[in-house]
């Protein structure tokens, strides 16, 4: 007997209210899991947004080092990072050295923009090659068919410039132009006192100047 004379339950309606009860409990759960599901989601794109972003901020830096690096010497590129506004360094002793890559006009003329550009390209390859392997040397510039180098080396200098000369010219003896010659080049070099340093400050370039320069 129920208390109070109410009318039993039937076991129709137990099963039921069971089932709503369970339902209403499953459709809560249900919905806490899925806020979860779609806030974990989030948390894992914006995590991956954040890697990708670190990623490419560390190769973006690596990239302006490289281009930094190949662009200026290592001690001048430490005082430009600092903020210096004058970089002009008196070399009170070195030895100057031009790299003219015979051809090139009537190459260009002859053969084209695309087959120009590749040849030239592995030819300073080579050069480059060359100039990796000594300290003493330093990279000024490439512009067209030109290559400019210098060495401030006490006592050496110009020894460091002939020995570089002497592996370059080794360097591009199976380097073909596109007409099927041999590459071939014209080398300057003087020795005496020059200033090299950086102008510009949209466009930084590291230049040499002086009689020693225009002689090579």
């Amino acid at each position: 007997n129920v208390p109070g004379g109410a009318e039993p339950l039937s076991s129709t309606v137990v099963w039921w209210r069971d089932v709503l009860v369970a339902l209403h409990l499953w459709g809560f759960g249900a919905l806490m899991m899925g806020t979860l599901g779609l806030a974990s989601k989030q948390v894992a794109r914006e995590q991956d947004h954040a890697r990708a972003l670190f990623h490419k901020t560390k190769l973006e830096a690596f990239l302006e080092g490289k281009l930094l690096n190949a662009l200026v010497p290592a001690e001048v590129r430490e005082r430009f990072l600092r903020g210096d506004t004058l970089i002009a360094d008196r070399i009170q002793d070195g030895t100057v050295m031009f790299i003219y890559i015979n051809g090139y006009q009537k190459t260009l003329l002859e053969h084209g923009t695309p087959a120009t550009i590749l040849w030239i390209n592995r030819v300073f390859n080579a050069f480059d090659a060359c100039i990796s392997n000594r300290s003493s040397i330093i990279k000024v510039e490439t512009f067209n068919d030109f290559l400019l180098v210098y060495s401030k080396e006490r006592a050496s200098h110009l020894d460091e410039c002939v020995s570089l000369a002497i592996d370059m010219l080794d360097s591009i003896r199976l380097v073909l132009r596109p007409d099927g010659a041999p590459t071939t080049v014209k080398l300057g070099a003087s020795s005496g006192d020059f200033t090299a340093g950086i102008i510009g400050s949209s466009a930084p370039r590291y230049s040499i100047f002086g009689d020693t320069v225009n002689t090579a």
